[in-house]
Formats: structure tokens, C-alpha cells, sequence
């Protein structure tokens, strides 16, 4: 907590309707997104190295600011299998590309690590703050503006870890639905490989037989280098002194999430840190636009961390992704236009129209 600007806290905004449990995970909400895309528009599994969204290769005369003829299309180079004829394939037109340079009338090119390249009007970066606070000087060409890497800078994306214990019967009282955890403060600094877990605040009955346990801060990025038997142990010892039962079983199944060590993550979700500000939000989720004479920005943002009200939700990544998506299918977008989503009563409006299954 000494890292969190308190004087902040309060621009977070808390849903009303509580948390939801969605069915089957995220990918319940991803499947009915993309069902209407072919597999062969969708790259994955290919990360991103450098995103040049500045090219240098338009005449002044290109760079009127009308949008192209075939704005809509992005094209995929495989540098991988590309040849002395450079046979490319086409994401995203009906249209086939049998040129290895770069298409005319297109401003981004997505670099990716297989030596994929791809090339498109507009790009919506959803990379997690975690990672551009690492990578960022070495993603964008030209470099981000100095005010978003100074945002980068002053926030902050913390780590916060789940620790699940599943268990061959159940042994609470079925009364029991959490179990608070709270230690005396030591006289004296603790190491941290003997006080890591009393940053443990509680574990939660999930079902009789699982118990989700919470982590947070330096000690849940230590836990991530802990094995799992050593993370059972050392939660079965504190069930026991907690509930002064030493009988308290062993867990049959223990796994922990690792948000931090996660290269594509690095962390688990934006705070707004001391000498921070929500206007450091409001910086990241800034679209940036080739030249004065567009009419669409070039490069956008999204992802929890541009919210300004809902970041570190997921619900947050979800309508920043709306909103930059909406900065380019809005005919009369323009630079100035201030796109805001109402109806932030219930949580279940910002899902509205996607059919969930059961």
C-alpha cells in the first residue's frame, strides 16, 4: 500500500450487480465474437516485435489524410516462406497481393516474431501495461510521444495471485464461506522466503472441496518461484494454526496462476502509483494519428489500463476495446469527438449481445 496514491483511489468506479462467473471462461465471450471470422483472418500465436506505424515510405503527396480505397484490407508477408516471387497472402480482402514490398496507401506494419509481417491502416495495440513498461521503447517506430512513456513510468501493474486447493472431502464447517487471514506486524524486517504468505489475506470456499487462497504485491511474484508442493505445505501449515486444527488435510491438487513471470503479461493489473494520476490513464489511451490532415488516427490503444474508471477489470478491457473499434467505424469520427459508454448501472449492459452459454 505504500506504493498506491491514496488520494486516487477514488477515481476507480465499482459496478454495481457484483462479479459475474461467466460460463466456460473468456472463451465463451471470444467464440460468438469470432465465429464469423474465417481462422485464416486470425493470427495467433505469433507475438508482436515492432509495430512501425509512422513509415517514412509516402511521398508528401500521399500524405493527404483520405482515408485508401482498400482501408479495409490487411495484408500478411510471411517472411518465412517468401521467395524470389514473394508470394503473399491477403488478411482481411477478397484480393490477392502477389508482392513481397510493402502495399501502397498502407501506414502500419506489424512485425512479427516468425518474420510475419503485416500491414494495415489502423492498428489497436491491447498489449497489457505490464509488458510496454518493459518493451515499449523497443515496440514502437517511431518511438511513443515522451507523455504516454512518462505515463508508462508512473504506473503501476501490480501482481495478484490465486492459489487454488482442491481437496478429497470437505472439512469446513458448511457455515464457513472464507477464512480471514490477520498477523501481528513484526518487530523487525522479515525474509522474504519466511514471510511470504502472510500476504495471504484469505482463503475463500469456492465449492466444499476447493478453496481459492489471494496473493498480492512482491510476495506473490516470490510465490511464482516456489514449487507447488511447497506452496500446498505452506498453506495446509497455516490452515491449521488459523483454524487450530491439526487435522486439516492436505490438498490433492494445488495450482497457482503466475501473472508476473508470464512474458505476454507481466503482471496482473494497473494501480494507479504514488506521483501518478488518472490523467496518466487518460494519456494511455490517447490515439496517435500520422499527420495533422487525418481523419482517423493511425495507432490506438485499448486494454484495462486506458479506462479510466474500470481499469484493472476486465470489463474495462472490454469496452476500451469497443470504444477504439468505434473511433474507426464511426464514419463522422473525428480528433476532437469524446466517445463515452453510458449505462454503467449494471454490469451485465456492458455484455449485452453476447450470448453466453451455459
Amino acid at each position: 500500500m505504500d506504493e498506491i496514491d491514496l488520494l486516487e483511489m477514488g477515481s476507480y468506479t465499482e459496478l454495481q450487480g457484483g462479479n459475474i462467473l461467466i460460463p466456460k471462461g473468456y472463451s465463451s465471450i471470444l467464440e460468438p465474437m469470432t465465429k464469423n471470422i474465417a481462422p485464416d483472418k486470425m493470427l495467433t500465436g505469433d507475438p508482436v516485435k515492432k509495430i512501425i506505424w509512422n513509415s517514412d515510405q509516402h511521398s508528401p503527396s500521399d500524405d493527404i489524410g483520405d482515408e485508401s480505397e482498400d482501408s479495409d484490407q490487411t495484408v500478411i508477408e510471411d517472411m518465412s516462406k517468401s521467395s524470389g516471387s514473394g508470394k503473399t497472402v491477403n488478411d482481411g480482402s477478397s484480393k490477392s497481393v502477389d508482392t513481397p514490398h510493402k502495399p501502397k496507401k498502407k501506414y502500419v506494419e506489424v512485425q512479427c516474431g516468425s518474420g510475419k509481417k503485416l500491414y494495415a491502416n489502423h492498428v489497436i495495440c491491447t498489449i497489457p501495461l505490464g509488458v510496454l513498461k518493459e518493451e515499449a521503447a523497443n515496440i514502437f517506430d517511431p518511438p511513443l510521444p515522451s507523455y504516454k512513456m512518462e505515463s508508462l513510468e508512473r504506473l503501476l501493474f501490480g501482481t495478484v495471485d490465486k492459489i487454488f486447493l482442491e481437496y478429497e472431502r470437505p472439512f469446513l464447517n458448511s457455515d464457513v464461506t472464507e477464512i480471514m487471514l490477520l498477523w501481528e506486524t513484526p518487530s523487525s524486517p522479515e525474509p522474504m522466503e519466511d514471510s511470504w504468505y502472510k500476504k495471504i489475506y484469505s482463503f475463500a470456499k469456492v465449492t466444499e472441496t476447493l478453496l481459492l487462497g489471494w496473493v498480492s504485491g512482491k510476495e506473490a511474484e516470490y510465490m511464482e518461484t516456489l514449487a507447488m508442493d511447497e506452496v500446498a505445505a505452506t498453506c495446509t501449515k497455516i490452515l491449521r494454526k488459523f483454524l487450530k486444527d491439526p487435522c486439516v488435510p492436505e490438498p490433492l491438487t494445488c495450482v497457482c496462476t503466475s501473472w508476473k513471470k508470464q512474458p505476454f503479461t507481466k503482471g496482473s493489473y494497473t494501480a494507479i502509483g504514488v506521483g501518478a494520476s488518472q490523467s496518466d490513464i487518460e494519456s494511455l489511451a490517447q490515439p496517435l494519428y500520422r499527420n495533422v490532415h487525418d481523419k482517423k488516427p493511425t495507432l490506438l490503444f485499448a486494454g484495462e489500463h486506458t479506462h479510466n474508471q474500470f481499469y484493472s477489470t476486465a470489463h474495462g478491457a472490454y469496452l476500451s476495446g469497443r470504444i477504439a473499434a468505434q473511433r474507426l467505424t464511426d464514419a463522422d469520427e473525428t480528433r476532437e469527438s469524446n466517445i463515452e459508454c453510458t449505462g454503467s448501472a449494471d454490469l451485465h449492459a456492458w455484455i449485452q449481445g453476447i450470448q453466453l452459454e451455459g
